[in-house]
């Protein structure tokens, strides 16, 4: 887990995430009401910096997350004691690398898998309508996209079940209230105009993102989205849905197949959603949808201890260097050398996000430099962002229109105005109209814009950077020798293990193989007639027989969730997909034949 404020795994709304929390205000729509509140308690926590807390946050959600998935499924086996899958299915959801990514860093997206967890187990697990109904809202208030698990609920709850479905729901959804009031608080986050019924409909509603939503207009779009780098999840998601409820619902009843075909298209649904929003960061969206199908898969089909097992320790040997943070402090310092090279009571304009935010953390949260006035270029065109600049800075002039250089002409001859940009030291970026420079001990990463002001040898800018050079939007990955070989011998041992398993499997199937000849016998039994059969050696045969048979069925039961798939094979797939049920009445009547006088 990240100890401070870290840009890694898509996290770079985490600064303003977290000053939103610590100064109760209304971060980017639609404002994420109990992030806010449940987040304004870890900040108090007296642990290492307000960063770290809130990415404790987030990665006690997530655990508690997978806590209830294991629950979940332990309540679906009808066990009284503990079941090796379930644990296993909690284990493997948390080490997922986009679930463990999020679990690290300071977002919304741990403690909206938490209600979605405890909404799935209220409704498939406990089913208590109120309480998923509770939790339902509750979810839709820590992220939007659970607005997909409504039509879940319908299709789950009992007709008769509605009216205390929607009561809970109602009341999940409360935190919404919370929005106006956060508004007319003093924090410096406060997006849109939430004091008014229409601001905090355009702030709950999610409306300013919804250009996002990109569905292809032709051949060629659609392959743009499907090949999009990074959104193979999406895929899985997509063909995960469909094809486990076409597998498992063959065996199931009615009640059984609609709840399977429910949890199964919502799952598709989350990965479509994924694939059609067209953000560089969309992946974060599949995390619901990744617990719906762990579920899904770890109660359709039979889970052997070995893989139970082998699947979360090959998940941690493969991601852990990735996802080891502990060493990740690259922001603070990038920060600190903006804040301290502005000149006193500097405005730094800000190109976007990542810089704003950062600074608003440092700035507001950590009280660095109070004398400075971040203010951000883009943000500049929003009249509700000039409007909250005005109530913090007085003093500003020219906030009344969207105009950069009016704004900056008028406020020349009472401040220095700086151009500030951050980004990772190993990269380096420059958009039109704006100055970058970032890693040099004797470089400013701004310019000084003010003609009034002096310009040191540390304030001046180089000028044979490469123009357009784009920085990667992650960090250098966390070196570890010693972490890397242990990572590549668990996952030697992995495989090796699975190759054993394999073997020991075919030396088990092999050992039944007698089974032929013993047709052969009995078929030699009865070449005189039925009056013929010797009885002691029908029933020697039988019990030989009878042992095979069991030991034949019970090596062969991890590949009867495959023989629909199977089954589709030419020539040899008709044999494969009866070949259970041949077994299930051959040791039926081998039995039979054994208890008969």
């Amino acid at each position: 887990m990240a100890p401070d404020l870290t840009w890694a795994n898509g996290s770079m709304d985490g600064g303003e995430l977290i000053t939103a929390a610590v100064t109760l205000g209304v971060p980017h729509p639609p404002g994420y009401p109990t992030y806010v509140a449940v987040g304004k308690l870890f900040s108090l926590l007296p642990l290492g910096t307000v960063a770290f807390r809130l990415n404790l946050l987030s990665a006690v959600a997530t655990a508690l997350a997978g806590g209830l998935l294991a629950a979940l499924i332990q309540v679906h086996s009808k066990r009284s004691q503990l079941s090796y899958s379930a644990i296993a299915a909690g284990l493997t959801l948390g080490f997922l690398p986009s679930v463990w990514g999020q679990a690290t860093v300071a977002e919304v997206y741990g403690l909206n898998l938490l209600f979605v967890a405890a909404f799935l187990f209220c409704l498939v697990g406990v089913r208590s309508s109120l309480t998923a109904g509770i939790f339902l809202g509750v979810a839709i208030t820590s992220h939007l996209s659970s607005l997909f698990l409504v039509p879940l609920a319908l299709l789950v709850a009992p007709p008769r079940e509605y009216s205390r479905l929607v009561i809970g729901l109602c009341a999940g959804l409360l935190p919404l209230l919370l929005v106006p009031i956060f508004g007319r608080l003093d924090s410096p986050v406060v997006w849109g105009d939430p004091r008014t019924v229409s601001g905090w409909w355009w702030v709950i509603s999610g409306q300013l993102y919804s250009a996002n939503l990109q569905l292809p207009a032709s051949a060629n779009e659609l392959l743009a989205s499907l090949t999009r780098p990074g959104m193979w999840p999406a895929l899985l998601l997509v063909a995960g849905g469909l094809l486990v409820p076409a597998i498992s619902t063959r065996r199931n009843d009615s009640a059984q197949r609609r709840e399977t075909w429910a949890l199964g298209l919502t799952v598709a649904l989350y990965g479509l959603f994924a694939l059609f929003y067209q953000t560089s960061d969309a992946y974060v969206l599949l995390l619901p949808g990744l617990l719906i199908l762990v579920y899904m898969v770890f109660t359709t089909f039979p889970i052997a201890l070995w893989l139970a097992v082998t699947v979360p320790v090959l998940l941690v040997a493969l991601g852990f260097n990735h996802q080891n943070l502990h060493n990740d402090t690259a922001v603070r310092p990038l920060a600190g050398m903006v804040l301290e090279a502005a000149p006193e009571n500097a405005i730094l304009l800000t190109p976007g996000d990542r810089t704003i935010f950062t600074l608003w953390y440092f700035h507001h949260v950590e009280g660095n430099r109070p004398d400075i006035m971040p203010v951000d270029e883009n943000l500049l065109g929003f009249d509700w962002y000039r409007a909250r600049l005005q109530e913090q800075y007085p003093a500003l002039l020219g906030l009344e229109a969207d105009n950069l250089e009016q704004f900056v002409s008028l406020n020349l001859l009472d401040h220095p105005i700086c151009r500030a940009g951050l980004a990772y030291p190993s990269a380096f970026s420059a958009d039109a109209g704006y100055t970058y420079v970032v890693g040099a001990e004797d470089q400013a990463p701004f310019s000084i814009l003010s003609g009034n002001h002096t310009v040191t040898e540390r304030n001046q800018i180089p000028t044979d950077y490469p123009y357009g050079y784009t920085p990667s939007p992650e960090p250098p990955a966390p070196s570890g020798n010693n972490i890397g070989r242990l990572a590549w011998l668990l996952v030697l041992g992995g495989l090796l293990l699975l190759l054993g398993w394999v073997a020991f499997k075919g030396v088990r199937i092999y050992q039944p193989s007698g089974l032929m000849a013993l047709q052969s016998e009995a078929e030699s039994l009865t070449t005189g007639g039925l009056k013929s059969i010797d009885p002691q050696a029908t029933m020697d045969l039988v019990t030989s027989a009878h042992d095979d048979i069991i030991t034949l069925n019970r090596e062969l039961t991890f590949i009867e969730p495959l023989t629909p798939i199977l089954g589709r094979l030419p020539k040899v797939g008709p044999l494969t997909e009866a070949a259970p049920h041949l077994l299930a009445m051959a040791e039926a009547g081998s039995e039979a034949a054994e208890l008969a006088p």
